[in-house]
């Protein structure tokens, strides 16, 4: 039997998605017919013109990769592509892709802005010009006004023996106690898991450190401020001596005792990442205040080893002592945190979970009360609004915005199009939208009422991208929750609690806890230097009270 070979036929299933402003992105499928060989190799081609005159090329030698992104392109200019697949014989037919053409674009180009890349600004600088503009504004002076003559060794001198003093008075301090019971004050509680374990004291209750007797009104704000804190565990012991020189200002008071009660915890764990601060504090009848550190340590090989004081327990063990103790009284902050402690560890993973790659469209709704602004999320993953998959490209090209804004319009006729990505785009984002509804619950007429907020596409990373739904003005001032919207699977978080949960599931994640040490430096210097001026403003006072003094005896002397 004779057997011949030949050139594989043409690949199929060739499509063109435009992937960002300068770049589109080739897919495709293996031929029908490989003809009696197998196939070793693609080849990519491309031109500005729909007869390929003046056409550029790649090859593709990896027979597994069926994906090519073409680069470098000219941005609002049409890119005609065509792939053909090659075997021992060689290249065969080529297959025009579908669309035949793709004109590489963005969003941002219709809304005519620019994306600036955060990235690029230099935090480092800026927190160096700071202390460059304390130095040159004689900070380094006492308050008083007198310059220090010290020569650089007899401060060398000074610095040394200082550090000698304190390590000694360290070294006689008494070491950090947990304490047993909450008692009045607020307290730190801390939380943490491996698999189906969990870390107690000895006494066989969880982990915690009293803070301070009284904690003031202003809780809610320092509760925020503490959140934001638990992004940078590494950096809690250089943040405790900045507090310590705003010492004076009320408001800095018990956030220095909230940092000082975190490092305490830190040493007593002998682990500096105490996770997250769980989004609701803990109040009880008697004024008792908890705040809730959880972490899960499944991943850390650290926890073989138990610290001193502490060990690990069972969980159903630790839930049946907790049935069986005496010591607990019902609402008692304790009490509380053993019936809530479940979802609170739920919720912690829950919060750590991301979003795929991809286009999402996101459904905004929002509940207002007297004394704070909440929005609907889900309960699997509270870092990410109720959204739905459009697909897996994340760029939003010019035309497909233009057409989102303008399909609102009926009498718009720019909406028709021949080109069938924006119809494939179009039929992707309406069956996107309707799959949110049925979750959310929502009557399909619900999404002709709804506003597409067209300000821009929210850009969550490179590979995310939402669209969002938000909902009809009526119910952004409804004070109550709707009862359509009451489902077991979405729950209301205050705005910032938001904010924060977000971050945790961004790949983004370390740069915006760089940006927020930063920030945390600049709030700190501020306040360093508004107390200094505080206490300069105060001597300026008393100079002149003593100045009128002063006058008002060398007249009574001559008179």
């Amino acid at each position: 039997m004779n057997f011949t070979l030949d050139v594989p036929s043409a690949p199929t299933n060739v499509h063109l998605v435009v992937t960002g402003s300068d770049n589109i992105t080739v897919t495709f499928d293996e031929p029908l017919r490989s003809n009696g060989a197998m196939i070793i190799k693609y080849k990519i081609e491309w031109s500005t013109d729909e007869f390929f005159t003046n056409l550029s090329s790649d090859v593709i030698k990896s027979c597994f990769l069926r994906e090519y992104i073409i680069r470098n392109l000219t941005v609002g200019q049409k890119c005609y592509v065509r792939v053909s697949a090659s075997n021992m014989k060689g290249f065969g037919e080529t297959n025009v892709a579908n669309p035949p053409y793709c004109t590489p674009s963005n969003w941002r180009e219709f809304s005519k802005t620019s994306r600036t890349n955060i990235c690029d600004l230099r935090f480092e600088e800026i927190q160096n010009k700071i202390f460059n503009e304390r130095e040159g504004n004689g900070m380094n002076r006492s308050l008083d006004g007198n310059e220090s003559s010290d020569t650089p060794s007899r401060r060398n001198y000074r610095r040394s023996y200082g550090n000698l003093r304190r390590n000694f008075r360290q070294l006689f301090q008494f070491y950090p106690r947990l304490a047993k019971s909450i008692k009045r004050g607020l307290y730190l509680v801390s939380v943490m898991i491996n698999s189906d374990r969990i870390l107690v004291t000895n006494e066989d209750v969880l982990p915690m450190v009293e803070v301070d007797e009284n904690y003031g009104h202003n809780l809610l704000t320092d509760f925020q401020w503490f959140m934001k804190l638990t992004f940078v565990w590494e950096d809690l012991k250089s943040v405790r001596p900045n507090l310590e020189r705003c010492s004076s200002a009320t408001s800095f008071y018990l956030r220095m005792k909230i940092v000082q009660a975190a490092i305490e915890l830190q040493t007593l764990e002998e682990i500096n990442n105490l996770g997250r601060l769980h989004h609701a504090y803990i109040r009880d009848n008697e004024g008792n205040v908890a705040f809730v550190l959880i972490n899960d340590l499944s991943s850390d090989t650290r926890t073989n080893v138990s610290p001193s004081n502490l060990k690990w327990m069972a969980m159903t063990k630790f839930f049946e002592l907790m049935k069986e103790s005496s010591s607990l009284t019902t609402n008692s902050c304790l009490q509380q945190i053993i019936d809530k402690l479940p979802d609170m560890i739920d919720s912690y993973h829950a919060s750590m979970r991301s979003l795929d790659p991809g286009l999402y469209v996101a459904y905004l709704k929002m509940q207002n009360s007297v004394d704070s602004i909440r929005v609907m999320v889900n309960k699997h993953m509270p870092g990410s609004l109720p959204c739905t998959k459009i697909r897996s490209v994340a760029n939003v090209s010019k035309e497909e915005w233009k057409w989102l804004h303008t399909n609102n319009n009926e009498n718009s006729s720019e909406d028709e199009s021949l080109d069938n990505s924006l119809e494939l785009f179009k039929t992707q984002f309406f069956d996107a939208a309707k799959q949110l509804f049925v979750m959310l619950d929502l009557p399909e007429t619900h999404f002709s009422n709804s506003r597409i907020y067209d300000s821009q596409v929210v850009e969550i990373r490179d590979d995310l991208s939402l669209i969002i739904l938000m909902s009809t003005a009526d119910e952004v001032n409804i004070l109550s929750s709707p009862s359509n919207h009451s489902l077991a699977s979405f729950i209301y978080l205050p705005v910032y609690i938001f904010e924060e949960t977000s971050k945790i599931s961004d790949k983004n994640f370390r740069f915006k806890t760089e940006d927020q040490t930063k920030q945390r430096c600049v709030i700190i210097q501020q306040l360093y230097f508004r107390d200094i001026l505080s206490r300069l403003i105060d001597v300026k006072n008393d100079l002149t009270f003593n100045s009128y003094e002063w006058l008002s005896l060398i007249k009574y002397e001559i008179d």
